[in-house]
Order: C-alpha cells, then sequence, then structure tokens
C-alpha cells in the first residue's frame, strides 16, 4: 500500500501523525486505520485498554457520541522521533473539550500505541 506516492512503511513518524489528524478531522476512521494504524495496535485510556483496529473503532465512536457534530482544534503538536503528543480541543452540539490529550508511538509507517484522555464539559445554557 501507498499513500502520497511512498510505500507506507517509510514514511516519517510526522507524515503518519499528519495523515492521522487529517482522516480524524474528515471523520474517515476506516481510511485512518486502513493508514495510519497497526492491526495490532494498543490504545489507552483512563476506561479501558482497547485493541487492535475494533479498539480505535470503539474509542472514535465514544468520542463522537459524547461530542456530537464534533470540531476539533489542534493546540500544541510535538515530536521526538517515534514519539508523538498532541493537545486538542473540541467542540459539538451543547459540549466542549478543553484538555484533550493524545500520545504516539510510531514505527515502521504505523502507529503502533496511542494514549487518549479528555474531558467533556457541557456548554453553560446549551441543550444537548
Amino acid at each position: 500500500m501507498e499513500t502520497l506516492g511512498r510505500p507506507m512503511s517509510i514514511r516519517t513518524p510526522q507524515e503518519v501523525l499528519e495523515d492521522h489528524l487529517a482522516q480524524v478531522v474528515e471523520g474517515t476512521v476506516e481510511r485512518d486505520l486502513a493508514r495510519n494504524h497497526a492491526e495490532d495496535v494498543r490504545l489507552l485510556t483512563a476506561e479501558a485498554v482497547l485493541c487492535g483496529h475494533d479498539g480505535v473503532r470503539q474509542c472514535e465512536r465514544a468520542l463522537r457520541d459524547r461530542v456530537p457534530e464534533v470540531r476539533f482544534a489542534i493546540v500544541t503538536k510535538r515530536l521526538d522521533g517515534e514519539c508523538a503528543f498532541i493537545e486538542w480541543t473540541a467542540e459539538g452540539r451543547g459540549v466542549r473539550v478543553l484538555d484533550g490529550v493524545e500520545t504516539f508511538i510510531i514505527q515502521d509507517g504505523l502507529i503502533r500505541t496511542r494514549t487518549v484522555h479528555y474531558t467533556v464539559q457541557l456548554v453553560r445554557g446549551a441543550e444537548r
């Protein structure tokens, strides 16, 4: 499989992270899984350790259920070798996230490990 004319396995961590973020903003989870996540990816959250593509689907579905019509903004992005860190905010129908944080281990052109943490807040005066 190739992306942007390059085999997936030789993409840099920055290329993988940028593609992942683009897919998240577009809401194309299946494309993101196929292009950017190892089949045996591990995803750690406060609630559980999720495994594989089904675990990522579960995490993405939970966020979109908690924050309907979600719109993201990346606040901070850092890369150091195979490690990446992002801070993000999000808004949706009647709710927001001000403290979204994710970390990534990216090896051989794929996300191998992720952590995800965020807190959903009701927007004062908004109805869900």
